[in-house]
C-alpha cells in the first residue's frame, strides 16, 4: 500500500496523485470511488471550471478510479468525448436554483451546501471527492470519511463594507474559510490565483496549498489531433479565433478594436482575407451577458466590420472543436485571467496564441516562442495579429511550439509522475 505524507508532494503533482496519496492507496486490488461536483459545471467545455470537472473526471477513470459526475444540468453535446461512457454522470436536477442579481454568494452557499449533504447522504461510501465549492466540503468532512479536494479557480470572497454588508460579508467569508480547513487538499488553478488569493485574504496564507492547471491533456484526444494548421496563400483567408464564456469580463471589444486598425493598415486586398470568429457560450438569463452579444454586433456594423467578424453562440463541443481546427491563431482578451483554458485549446491544436499580458496567461505563454503577451488593447493585439499574418512561417512554428508546450507541461509530465509514484508503466 502506497502512503506518501502530504507535505512530500510537488508543486506540479496532478489532481490524481495528489489524491491517491491522500487516501493512502494504490490503483489495485481496490479501486477508489471518485465523486466530483460538477454542479452547473458539466454542461459545457467554455470556462476553466467546466473543463477542470470533465477533464479530471476522464483523466482518473483513464488511471483507473472508479469515477461518478453529480451535476445538475447535463448534455453530452456540450461536453468532452468519454464523459458519457467513462464515467457515470448523476443528474440531480433539484438543484437548478434560480439566478440572482444580489446576495450571489449566499445563493452558491446555500446550491453547493445541499449538493455536497445530497453526496454525503446519498454516496457516502465514497472514497474521495472532488469540487470547486468550499460549502459543499463542510457536510462530507462532517458525515461522512471521504477525502476532498477543494479547486479554486477564483475566490468568492468580499471585502468587509460597512454596515449590513460588513456583516454579510464577513458571515460569507467565515463560511468559505472553514471549508478551506476542512479540506484535504486544497489547489489553486494557478500562481497568479493563489497569489491574489493569499494577498487580499492573509488568512488563506495559513492553509497548505498547492496549484494545480485545470488542464489535463487526454491520451486519447492528444493522439487524434495532430499539426494540421492552413496557413494562407495569396488566395486564401487567414482565421483569428477567440474562445471564452460571451461576458463583458472577457474583453471582446479589444478585438473587434483590433481588427479595425487591422484594416486600416492592411491592404484592402489583404484584408479580405482575414477573419475572426469569436465563439463561446452564453447564459441569457444574466442581463450582462445577453446584453453583451448585441452590443458586440453593433460595434462590428458602426466599424464596417461585418464580413469580416463573425459570432457563434453556444455550439457543441464537436463544433467547437471544428472551428479551432480550422482556424490558424487563437486570440484571448481577458485581462487578469485566472488561467486561461482557452489558450491550452489552441495549443491543442497546434495554434499560437496572442493574450494579454496578465494573470494566467503569463505562466502559460513563453513570449515569443509558443505566442505573444500583448497590451490588452485593439493596437496592442493588432500588432501581433499582423506579425502572424504577414508571417505564416513564424506562425506555423509558434504554433507547434505550443504543442509541445501542452504535450510537457500536460501529457508526459503528469503521467510520468504516476508512472513514478504509483508503479505504472
Amino acid at each position: 500500500m502506497i502512503n506518501y505524507g502530504v507535505s512530500k508532494m510537488k508543486i506540479y503533482m496532478t489532481a490524481a496523485f495528489l489524491l491517491a496519496i491522500s487516501t493512502g492507496c494504490c490503483l489495485e486490488p481496490n479501486v477508489p470511488k471518485v465523486i466530483v461536483d460538477g454542479t452547473g459545471n458539466a454542461v459545457s467545455s467554455f470556462s476553466g471550471a467546466c473543463t477542470f470537472t470533465q477533464s479530471i473526471s476522464l483523466f482518473m477513470a483513464e488511471n483507473g478510479f472508479n469515477v461518478t459526475i453529480i451535476t445538475n444540468k447535463y448534455d453530452k453535446q456540450f461536453v468532452m468525448p468519454g464523459i458519457d461512457h467513462k464515467t457515470k454522470v448523476v443528474e440531480v436536477k433539484r438543484f437548478n436554483l434560480r439566478e440572482t442579481r444580489y446576495f450571489y454568494v449566499l445563493r452558491d452557499m446555500i446550491y453547493r451546501f445541499l449538493s455536497g449533504l445530497h453526496v454525503a447522504i446519498f454516496a457516502r461510501d465514497a472514497d474521495i471527492y472532488i469540487t470547486d465549492s468550499p460549502f459543499a466540503v463542510v457536510p462530507i468532512k462532517v458525515l461522512t470519511n471521504m477525502k476532498c479536494l477543494l479547486y479554486i479557480h477564483f475566490p468568492n470572497t468580499r471585502k468587509t463594507n460597512r454596515g449590513l454588508k460588513k456583516i454579510y460579508n464577513t458571515l460569507m467569508n467565515y463560511m468559505i474559510y472553514q471549508g478551506l480547513r476542512f479540506s484535504d487538499v486544497v489547489a489553486f488553478n494557478s500562481h497568479w490565483t493563489k497569489n491574489y488569493s493569499e494577498t487580499n485574504f492573509p488568512r488563506w496564507s495559513q492553509i497548505k496549498s498547492e496549484v494545480i492547471h485545470p488542464y489535463f491533456i487526454l491520451e486519447d484526444s492528444h493522439k487524434s489531433i495532430e499539426s494540421r494548421l492552413r496557413f494562407i496563400d495569396k488566395d486564401s483567408q487567414f482565421n483569428f479565433v477567440s474562445v471564452n464564456r460571451l461576458n463583458p469580463q472577457k474583453k471582446f471589444e479589444v478585438l473587434i478594436e483590433a481588427m479595425s486598425i487591422l484594416k486600416d493598415n492592411l491592404s484592402e486586398f489583404m484584408f479580405e482575407k482575414v477573419k475572426l470568429k469569436i465563439i463561446g457560450a452564453s447564459n441569457l438569463i444574466d442581463p450582462g451577458t445577453r446584453n453583451y452579444i448585441p452590443k458586440l454586433e453593433k460595434m462590428a456594423i458602426e466599424l464596417g466590420l461585418t464580413s469580416n467578424i463573425e459570432f457563434i453562440v453556444n455550439p457543441t463541443h464537436s463544433e467547437k472543436e471544428s472551428l479551432l481546427a480550422e482556424s490558424h491563431t487563437l486570440l484571448y482578451s481577458s485581462i487578469n485571467e485566472h488561467f486561461g483554458i482557452s489558450i491550452c485549446d489552441g495549443f491543442l491544436h497546434s495554434l499560437p496564441v496572442i493574450a494579454s499580458n496578465s494573470g494566467g496567461p503569463l505562466e502559460i505563454i513563453d513570449h515569443g516562442s509558443n505566442g505573444f503577451l500583448a497590451e490588452p488593447t485593439g493596437a496592442g493585439f493588432a500588432k501581433y495579429m499582423r506579425m502572424l499574418i504577414e508571417d505564416t512561417d513564424r506562425a506555423e512554428l509558434m504554433g507547434k511550439k505550443g504543442h509541445e508546450t501542452l504535450n510537457e507541461r500536460y501529457l508526459q509530465r503528469p503521467r510520468k509522475i504516476l508512472g513514478n509514484r504509483l508503479g505504472q508503466n
